[in-house]
């Protein structure tokens, strides 16, 4: 990432001019070089807060947009992408996490690596595990509780990985939704303005949780979690046959040509487990110790 950290957080609007709306600063996501603009600066604050380690001095090429209106005449708010509207709600809550939605749905759309899974992932040793899984089998959170640990965060949602077999960095903000028991995360105070759109999303700049890698990383493993009330840890090995097919069953664009080739080149050879746990701690514990990284 180019000049991170450089640009300046907010500036005018690039398309609005002087009409009351300003923009972050350019961000990349992936291959998706993007900035937010709103009418309201607590947006723009929550957005440089949760996207800071995505920040670049490269010029954006498409844009999102948070801005207040009426709707059935009281006020309201509007989000955008590239001019077309998303929703339009009384709830800032909502229109901020259809912004967030729409950033990431572009960022896969965008990005020209031939794997991208709906999975977490973080590295140690300078290998990457990348946690592959619908929603609500505790990728978020496994990814988080792991970085809390030492390990460094690569992504809590879209794992890209290019031709060399790297997962690529990806520092979105994680969401964890409801704090899973067991989970210590330092302290994050919002922009006070800014919490009316927050609201009960969840969602924490990567940063609060401990390191962001910086580079693409080896794919050492792959682990399948799931989380289910009342289990036991329990640890179990998937044959290669079993995890394409359970891996593929979470990557995007698998119709295209060639997709299907390029997942079974990128997890050839990688090793494959399940994690079934209804604690979080444990199954920090037991992803380590099936994986083996350096300490």
């Amino acid at each position: 990432m180019s000049g991170v950290g450089s640009a300046p957080a907010i500036g005018p609007s690039t398309w609005f001019g002087a009409d009351g709306w300003h923009q972050t600063a350019s961000l990349r996501l992936l291959d998706l070089v993007v900035a937010v603009h709103s009418d309201d600066d607590a947006v723009l604050e929550l957005v440089d807060a949760l996207y800071a380690p995505a920040r670049t001095d490269e010029p954006a090429a498409h844009a999102l947009f948070l801005g207040r209106v009426r709707v059935d005449g009281a006020p309201g708010h509007v989000a955008a992408a590239d001019g077309g509207v998303l929703v339009r709600t009384p709830a800032p809550g909502v229109a901020f996490r259809h912004l967030v939605y729409e950033a990431n749905q572009m960022a896969i759309d965008a990005t020209d690596a031939p794997v991208r899974l709906h999975a977490g992932a973080a590295t140690r040793g300078g290998r990457a595990v990348a946690f592959v899984g619908p929603m609500g089998a505790g990728k978020s959170t496994l990814t988080a509780g792991l970085v809390t640990r030492g390990w460094e965060y690569l992504t809590d949602e879209v794992v890209a990985i290019d031709e060399a077999g790297h997962v690529r960095p990806y520092p979105k903000p994680c969401s964890l939704g409801r704090r899973a028991p067991g989970l210590t995360v330092a302290p994050w105070t919002p922009p006070p303005a800014a919490v009316p759109y927050l609201g009960d999303a969840g969602l924490v700049p990567a940063r609060v949780l401990g390191v962001v890698a910086g580079a693409p990383v080896p794919l050492g493993a792959v682990v399948l979690p799931r989380h289910r009330r009342g289990a036991a840890t329990e640890v179990t090995e998937v044959a290669p046959a079993d995890a394409l097919v359970e891996v593929g069953a979470h990557a995007f664009g698998l119709a295209a040509p060639g997709a299907l080739a390029a997942l079974h080149d990128a997890i050839t050879g990688v090793p494959c487990f399940r994690v079934v746990s209804s604690d979080v701690v444990d199954a920090c514990d037991a992803v380590e110790s099936a994986v083996g990284f350096g300490a």
